[in-house]
């Protein structure tokens, strides 16, 4: 499961690069990590784990997704970043959402607080600060919860 790991750590990198570089997530991107994810689950059928971790972590990434959906239709979070919190929780599964939702909580404060500075100390600026890229935050605590699991 190491290949799995640094799979999934090299996409969250990518998805925090591309979010910064671009204020996108690209699709593929979340889609490579939704089949990390869904290679981890048949590993761990194929392992005899039985069915009851693997639905509880494809609810966990259903719940992630309908939630972030939800803050989408809010007007609160990019469409990227929930394919990839949910694609993300789809990887960490059930027992790792905790952390990651909170490392991401964190973090997201973190860039948040960033983000308020520089726009402080670019106030008066003719240019407006870009949006947030929250993909960072989310990428920063799906790296923490994957480093935490291998």
């Amino acid at each position: 499961m190491l290949w799995l790991t640094a799979a999934a750590a090299g996409l969250f990198l990518w998805a925090a690069a591309s979010d910064v570089a671009t204020r996108r997530i690209p699709n593929r991107l979340t889609a490579a990590l939704a089949l990390v994810g869904l290679v981890r689950l048949a590993a761990d059928l194929a392992a005899g784990g039985g069915w009851t971790d693997p639905a509880l972590d494809l609810a966990a990434a259903a719940a992630v997704l309908v939630l972030g959906a939800a803050g989408f239709a809010a007007g609160v979070l990019g469409g990227g970043d929930v394919k990839l919190a949910a694609a993300a929780a789809l990887w960490l599964g059930a027992g790792a959402l905790a952390p990651f939702l909170m490392v991401s909580a964190l973090a997201g404060g973190l860039l948040a607080l960033a983000y308020l500075a520089l726009g402080i100390l670019r106030r008066g600026s003719e240019r407006p600060l870009p949006s947030l890229p929250y993909g960072v935050a989310l990428a920063a605590g799906g790296l923490v919860a994957t480093l935490h699991l291998g």
